[in-house]
């Protein structure tokens, strides 16, 4: 078996794993597709900082991860309390004090790197605050694109077709430019993405 079709094999079981997760937690319920959110935001947030250390940028990760939670947890709770009424009054008892942690750990990042002393306290500052901004705001923004159908309540079929389309962009992209991929997209990030895996994602989509 080729490297190719090996690699092939890999992504088609992980990806079908992955699958069978992502379904199974949408279709549930609301509350096990923000757990997914939830999980996914984690890894991604830790998984940027790791990439922030490899460049010598000491990102704050552990206070982050908890503002990209508490911005989260707020913005799903208030999600879940537009559909359900009966839920608002818990709702904004726990976000009178989710509202104050997440106004607070921000200015706490320039605290800490005062007392750590390190040689690009901006740049640490920065990374810290990218992760937010690039993994926890997109993420905690998806908990309202049941809302946009204007039905009033919980569609998980609006967020698999969401996600269908994001995954059908991925295998596109990714077969058309095995097989006939020859410009490079980005060699300097990405020495594997061509062009033609790029259209063909899009046009997959």
């Amino acid at each position: 078996m080729s490297d190719k079709m090996r690699n092939l094999l890999v992504r088609t079981l992980s990806g079908a794993v992955l699958t069978v997760v992502v379904v199974g937690a949408v279709l549930w319920s609301q509350w096990s597709f923000g757990v997914l959110l939830l999980a996914i935001l984690v890894g991604g947030m830790w998984e940027f900082y790791r990439m922030a250390r490899r460049e010598d940028i000491y990102p704050l990760k552990w206070l982050g991860l908890v503002t990209g939670t508490a911005l989260f947890v707020a913005s799903f709770l208030l999600a879940v309390s537009a559909e359900q009424v009966a839920l608002l009054p818990r709702a904004l008892s726990v976000l009178l004090w989710l509202l104050p942690v997440f106004i607070l750990l921000i200015p706490l990042m320039f605290v800490c790197e005062l007392f750590l002393k390190r040689a690009r306290p901006a740049a640490d500052v920065g990374a810290t605050l990218g992760g937010v901004f690039y993994v926890a705001v997109p993420l905690s923004m998806m908990a309202y694109l049941p809302l946009l159908t204007g039905k009033g309540g919980w569609n998980p079929w609006v967020i698999l077709a969401y996600i269908f389309i994001i995954w059908a962009n991925d295998v596109f992209a990714y077969l058309v430019g095995v097989s006939v991929g020859r410009h490079h997209l980005y060699e300097r990030i990405s020495p594997n993405k061509s062009w033609e895996g790029f259209f063909g994602g899009i046009v997959g989509a």
